[in-house]
């Protein structure tokens, strides 16, 4: 998916589309070993500001609302309506008039220049900081926050199925073979191994067998390009753990020679199917996570272009 929309990568980056690890703090979180924290900056342009408010600033900025005057603010950590607001502004009429003799005008007039500052710290790079208007109370930026990362998200369940093979030259009658929806309705299906006419049975866009059991000449495997040109949508792939690279470079070869207007590259064959998509059939050494299962990924792919 990557390939076909880079932009998702560049999102991955900032919003994780897999979460292995959450951990939460007050005004912040850590998701895949990144932390994501949030505060609120307070600067007055062309002075110094007073020491413990510098600290806070380099440390992420104050954890609590602030008043134009950089001071904690009242009903924080509360949801402010209007009318509390009002009812608020009600009580503090009498002080305010009281007070309004003894204090200067200038003294009177808000200094601080106020922002949100939202600090992603991944752990192999420098943090990216981010800056935006300090327009409602902290707890609501958080939670549209939260709602950005966590809002639409659902639980994806992974599970693994034993599947147990009888021998061919075995023959036992059965009345019904059936499988669980979840293994015939899956994305995605990884099998350990199997032989290469399980994928008479399963439908899954994404299949990947770690070890093709018996392997057959590679002309076989040419032959499913044929079938991907009516069964499998765009972004469908197929990848086989095989053992000879002979029959890699059979399949290669015998694609090229019954395909037309095919392309070529180093270990890798381009079949046009029309001016929206391509099929690409490749080869290329087993990744090391999984060397011990095959030495060869013969791969089949139906790409959008």
């Amino acid at each position: 998916m990557i390939s076909r929309i880079p932009s998702i990568r560049i999102t991955d980056r900032l919003i994780p589309l897999k979460i292995n690890h959450l951990g939460f703090d007050s005004y912040g979180y850590t998701i895949n070993r990144t932390s994501y924290s949030l505060g609120i900056i307070r600067e007055i342009p062309g002075r110094n500001v007073p020491h413990e408010i510098r600290v806070a600033n380099l440390n992420g900025g104050a954890k609590f609302d602030v008043n134009d005057f950089g001071e904690k603010a009242e009903f924080s950590k509360v949801r402010i309506t209007p009318q509390d607001n009002e009812i608020e502004e009600r009580r503090k009429t009498a002080d305010l008039k009281k007070r309004k003799n003894y204090e200067m005008i200038e003294d009177s007039r808000p200094i601080y220049q106020l922002s949100f500052q939202l600090k992603i710290s991944p752990p192999d790079r420098d943090a990216m900081i981010y800056n935006f208007p300090y327009a409602v109370p902290i707890d609501e930026a958080m939670k549209r926050i939260n709602m950005l990362f966590f809002g639409h998200r659902n639980f994806l369940e992974i599970r693994n199925h034993e599947f147990l093979w009888w021998s061919r030259d075995d023959s036992t009658e059965t009345k019904k073979l059936r499988f669980k929806d979840l293994v015939l309705s899956c994305k995605k299906l990884v099998v350990e191994n199997a032989g290469f006419y399980i994928l008479d049975w399963f439908l899954a866009p994404e299949v990947y067998i770690k070890k093709v059991l018996n392997e057959f000449p590679g002309r076989i495997y040419a032959y499913h390009v044929n079938e991907w040109r009516q069964k499998k949508p765009v972004g469908s792939c197929l990848r086989l753990g095989i053992n000879n690279e002979n029959n890699a470079v059979e399949a290669l070869n015998t694609v090229a020679a019954n395909m037309n207007g095919i392309r070529k590259r180093p270990r890798m064959v381009i079949v046009p199917i029309n001016n929206t998509s391509q099929i690409t059939v490749s080869y290329n050494a087993t990744p090391q996570a999984d060397a011990h299962h095959s030495s060869w990924i013969l791969k089949f792919e139906f790409i959008a272009v």
